[in-house]
């Protein structure tokens, strides 16, 4: 199995909306590929309940049966629309790739 994890600290505004507005947002977009992605396997999407200060806002964790399969969920065009709108509302991501 391959996993895909992905942190991202949102702007306090962007795109006319709150930060709170945003990572909502951004939830339920995420949730949507899995019902037009069928090569994701494993998809959680969480939003950031705690008050550290070295929290990151959001976060995604996913699975795929192999690298092939990551591969084209990212290039999948419902993808790319969700990575576009993210690119207009993050200010930071971390990003960390696995097989296990």
């Amino acid at each position: 199995m391959f996993k895909h994890v992905v942190m991202w600290e949102l702007m306090e505004k962007a795109e006319g909306q709150t930060k709170e507005e945003n990572a909502r947002e951004l939830k339920r977009r995420l949730e949507a590929l899995p019902n037009v992605i069928s090569e994701i396997k494993q998809y959680e999407i969480g939003i950031n309940a705690g008050q550290s200060s070295a929290a990151m806002d959001v976060v995604l964790i996913s699975g795929f049966d192999t690298v092939e399969d990551f591969e084209t969920y990212r290039q999948h065009p419902a993808h790319r629309e969700v990575v576009d709108f993210i690119g207009a509302i993050r200010s930071m991501a971390r990003v960390v790739d696995y097989e296990v």
